[in-house]
């Protein structure tokens, strides 16, 4: 996947939380393009002057740091860093590339922040209207691109790991907090078969004390707290 682009020795950082979704993003794009990264972990809620300077001032996770670059934002960091070493994350046209981008908003704008509104929210029919919106936004996304076993087909694209954190905490944290579960049945079921595919790539941690970690670091969100703003 590198082709010709070489890395100096730990050259290449990227700045992580274990729990963090959008981390996680930018963590299994750098693994599966194979790019030889430092991986530090960091608390983006202590706000140090240094890890503001690193993070421009926006302290939140992730953050690549790759020679005289600094990016923020997973998709950033995704298609960045897929351009350096001549990936084919966002397809090989300038169409597609934006096609890929337009589903990746559809993904933050519909499915990720219906995810935070549903398990955050204290009212019952506020949840269940979250989550109807994400098996609605989930179907659209699949019938638009459709997994083979991947929405790039073949091999994974942007949408495939922009999604995985996502999916993974959509079933994994719903259906613990508020008995909401992906149909395995009808349109949205395509999911599930999905859902198989992804689980097999680099940086996607599933099962034993990841799962149990993440779901009592996420009991604060379950209450309405945690973080507000999300990239």
């Amino acid at each position: 996947m590198l082709g010709k682009v070489h890395f100096r020795k730990n050259s290449v950082k990227l700045y992580n939380a274990w729990y963090c979704p959008f981390a996680q993003r930018a963590l299994m794009a750098l693994y599966y393009l194979g790019v030889p990264i430092v991986v530090v972990e960091v608390d983006p809620y202590d706000k140090t002057e240094e890890w503001m300077r690193i993070s421009r001032g926006g302290g939140q996770v992730p953050v690549l740091v790759c020679d005289d670059a600094t990016v923020i934002d997973s998709h950033r960091v995704m298609e960045y860093m897929n351009d350096k070493v001549g990936g084919k994350l966002f397809g090989s046209t300038l169409e597609d590339r934006f096609e890929i981008r337009h589903w990746l908003d559809h993904i933050n704008n519909y499915i990720m922040a219906n995810f935070y509104k549903c398990l955050k929210s204290q009212d019952v029919d506020t949840q269940h209207t979250a989550f109807a919106a994400i098996t609605t936004h989930l179907t659209t996304l699949f019938a638009a691109n459709k997994p083979s076993p991947f929405m790039g087909g073949a091999k994974p694209s942007a949408l495939d790991l922009s999604l995985a954190p996502f999916a993974y905490r959509i079933q994994l944290l719903l259906s613990h907090y508020k008995n909401l579960h992906i149909p395995k049945e009808g349109p949205v079921a395509v999911f599930w078969e999905w859902l198989e595919a992804v689980k097999g790539l680099s940086g996607y941690t599933v099962g034993g004390e990841y799962e149990e970690k993440l779901v009592r670091y996420y009991a604060v969100y379950n209450e309405g707290g945690g973080q507000s703003s999300f990239r």
